[in-house]
């Protein structure tokens, strides 16, 4: 299948296949194949294959496969697979994979897989699974899974607290104690 295209307007659905260049408009549904690049307008439903590049507006629900690069407007529910690099604005909800890079705007809530890398503004909530650094605005809460050799737990410092400063990388040590990165 070539590359799909659609113009810029209302109600859009677009679908693309291996290589395909995509684009919508305001309310646009996109979905692409392998390698796709694609991006949307206010209110987008974006959907990819492996080793694409997705831009969304404003209200997008993002999702990309395998080596993709994501980045999503305010508001935005972003998804990504393993090995991901998401960004995302203010009080967007992300999610990615075994050692993605995230980073999210103010009042964010992240999660990432093991060995990630997670950056957020102020009043963040960052969880990081075992290997993970966090990195959080004042006022965010850093979240990190560890295992005591028995049970998985999770250790959960607030930044400003207890010695936990703003914009600096920590993560879970052994013992399941926050520590600078």
């Amino acid at each position: 299948m070539t590359a799909s295209r659609s113009t810029i307007g209302p109600l859009h659905n677009v679908a693309g296949a291996s290589q395909s260049d995509l684009s919508g408009g305001d309310y646009s549904v996109i979905k692409g194949g392998y390698d796709s690049t694609i991006s949307g307008g206010y209110c987008s439903n974006l959907s990819g294959g492996n080793a694409c590049k997705i831009t969304g507006g404003a209200y997008s629900t993002l999702r990309a496969g395998y080596g993709s690069l994501i980045v999503g407007g305010a508001y935005s529910s972003i998804t990504g697979g393993d090995y991901t690099t998401l960004t995302g604005g203010d009080l967007s909800t992300i999610n990615g994979g075994y050692g993605s890079k995230i980073s999210g705007g103010t009042g964010s809530k992240i999660t990432a897989g093991k060995g990630s890398i997670i950056e957020g503004l102020t009043h963040s909530v960052l969880t990081g699974d075992t290997g993970s650094t966090m990195t959080g605005g004042y006022g965010s809460v850093l979240m990190g899974w560890w295992s005591d050799g028995v049970r998985m737990r999770i250790s959960i410092a607030y930044v400003g607290e207890g010695g936990i400063r703003a914009n600096t990388a920590y993560r879970v040590d052994d013992a399941g104690k926050f520590v600078a990165a």
